[in-house]
């Protein structure tokens, strides 16, 4: 399980460990938390050798009495009105 306190602090360096559909575990970093919609998402970017600098996984975030679950969103709509939401809290912080 997901250690929630890691994963609500906004400024959150530490690495996130989650678990691919294999089991696998895979290393993120993580990017930004976004409230949307009364949910919390988070975009993540993998730690690998293999993948590219820009490539960035949206996770819903479910919460449960203190530790939480990412669960990777598959939807591109929902991943576009996410990145939207990034990009705005982006231009609030540098202005």
């Amino acid at each position: 399980m997901l250690k929630t306190k890691d994963i609500l602090d906004e400024k959150n360096k530490e690495i996130i460990k989650n678990s691919d559909i294999d089991g696998n575990e895979v290393k993120f970093e993580q990017i930004a938390l976004i409230n949307y919609e009364d949910e919390l998402y988070t975009i993540l970017h993998p730690i690998e050798n293999d993948v590219d600098e820009d490539e960035v996984m949206v996770f819903k975030i479910v919460l449960d009495d203190g530790d939480g679950e990412l669960i990777f969103v598959n939807d591109e709509s929902l991943c576009n009105v996410i990145f939207d939401e990034y990009y705005k809290m982006l231009k609030k912080k540098t202005k």
